[in-house]
């Protein structure tokens, strides 16, 4: 019994310094995944449909009656001021080098020939060319013009506008006129650019139209945007700061009652709550009611069908 003591004390010393096991998941507990109830600053938007415009474009044209022969730039082409962007031969200097061409491929003699050939170097060494060239850097949005084209004194040849111009013009429902003034912040997405760009409202243009006011928009923080460029734009018109908040994917709601649900995660289990949304910004959703304690567990993913005091374990 002397030698039997020790080994007992130790036993229960190595019993004593084990952690305890984790529960367990209850049998047959359904995999879920969770958010929490959190407080959180959400804003009041209004949205509106548009696209950006640019309020500097230079037309370049052709200086004179003549043939676009060389064109050196196309529709998206970022270009530079004084980038060479084609040629023009004045059209008579060159119907004087066609018409020597053609006396070159018709001459049957040597004589023939080399008396075409000086006429045709007299009509290129006359051969009037204008260079067309960039007065601002930009990029190109359009060209009305292809190489070959016979163009008329001061014809279109191509467009470029300046991107350090560029801004948004947003149709937003009259409706919504009273809640958007000025200076106001605005959160753009473009259709053909990752990422939101931050803007301010620079204006709101009088409008004959009865529906819609266009607002424009100019981006903020250095932001350049291409023109002709679609997408949505987000007015935000107030600010609720510290509301209690759930993950929007948590909230259910039938479609045909109306009423708004979501499942909160109780010694284990799932319990269905009626709450009463309000604002929802960049994935939260406002409770208005009940007052659900802050870090509250909440079901985000699995609850769809799921029944009262269903047993439930977080998805791994």
């Amino acid at each position: 019994m002397r030698h039997a003591l020790p080994l007992i004390v130790a036993v229960l010393a190595g019993a004593c310094n084990r952690q305890a096991p984790e529960a367990a998941p209850p049998p047959g507990a359904t995999p879920v995944r969770l958010g929490e109830v959190s407080r959180a600053d959400l804003r009041e938007t209004v949205s509106a449909p548009g696209r950006t415009v640019a309020l500097r474009v230079q037309v370049v044209r052709a200086p004179f009656d003549g043939v676009l022969v060389r064109l050196t730039v196309t529709d998206g082409d970022r270009v530079v001021p004084g980038q060479v962007l084609g040629e023009v031969v004045a059209q008579s200097s060159q119907g004087a080098v066609d018409g020597a061409r053609a006396m070159v491929a018709s001459a049957s003699g040597d004589r023939q020939r080399a008396e075409a050939r000086r006429a045709l170097a007299v009509a290129e060494a006359n051969r009037v060319v204008r260079r067309l060239t960039a007065s601002q850097g930009g990029v190109v949005i359009s060209h009305q013009a292809a190489e070959g084209d016979l163009l008329g004194a001061h014809a279109d040849v191509l467009s470029i506008a300046d991107d350090r111009g560029v801004v948004f013009i947003a149709d937003l429902p009259q409706a919504n006129l009273p809640k958007v003034h000025p200076g106001g912040l605005v959160e753009l997405s473009l259709d053909a650019r990752p990422g939101p760009v931050k803007g301010v409202v620079a204006a709101i243009v009088p409008s004959g139209a009865d529906r819609v006011t266009p607002v424009r928009v100019t981006p903020v923080e250095g932001a350049r945007l291409a023109p002709e460029l679609f997408g949505t734009a987000r007015f935000v018109v107030a600010t609720r700061a510290g509301v209690l908040a759930v993950p929007s994917a948590a909230l259910l709601k039938d479609d045909l009652t109306g009423v708004a649900r979501i499942a909160v995660v109780q010694d284990g289990k799932a319990h269905w709550v009626e709450v009463r949304p309000g604002l929802e910004d960049g994935g939260l959703v406002e409770l208005l009611a009940p007052a659900l304690a802050v870090g509250t567990p909440v079901i985000v993913e699995g609850q769809v069908g799921l029944p009262e005091a269903t047993p439930v374990e977080p998805a791994p």
